[in-house]
């Protein structure tokens, strides 16, 4: 029901974009942005990305550690399985069981966090790449500015995607 919805909105919508009076779409000048080209080719964008990569491969080390530990206290277990008391092997299976359940937590923990600080990051740089598109805007004289993937077809669209990246890296010099 929800797609018949949406597609009857989309559909009116194109009709009253299509209905609109040639003289006013005449001088109503559209913008388009690629979101995916800033993130790609700036190199503040590049720079943030490289950060929050830097620190993912921080938190793979502190993983990788401990499921050496993990897997060295499982080893120890297996070899001494054989001459050790069923009370001692129960309280190293219960300690290397306890340890695998830390490892998950901390695995979760660690994704959390770094999902967390992904959407703050994309945030903070979507705000900053959206200023700068409405600084363009009113400098071109622009109606609106569109993502580009937002768009099916383009005609005479002003493409301010490079003018955004050089202004966005020029603010983070």
């Amino acid at each position: 029901m929800k797609k018949i919805t949406s597609g009857v909105g989309v559909l009116v919508g194109l009709i009253f974009l299509l209905s609109v009076s040639p003289a006013i779409a005449d001088d109503t000048k559209i913008g388009v942005i690629d979101l995916a080209k800033i993130m790609r080719e700036s190199e503040a964008a590049k720079a943030a990305k490289d950060e929050l990569l830097s620190d993912v491969e921080a938190k793979r080390e502190v993983l990788k550690e401990k499921e050496t530990e993990a897997r060295k206290m499982e080893e120890e277990l297996k070899a001494k399985e054989s001459v050790l008391s069923e009370e001692a092997k129960e309280k190293k299976k219960e300690e290397f069981l306890e340890s695998v359940k830390q490892l998950k937590s901390l695995r979760d923990d660690m994704e959390d966090e770094l999902k967390k600080k992904e959407a703050r990051l994309l945030g903070k740089i979507g705000n900053e790449v959206k200023d700068i598109a409405e600084e363009i805007r009113k400098q071109r004289d622009l109606a609106i500015v569109i993502e580009r993937n937002a768009v099916v077809i383009q005609g005479d669209a002003v493409d301010i995607t490079d003018a955004v990246i050089e202004k966005y890296d020029a603010q983070k010099e």
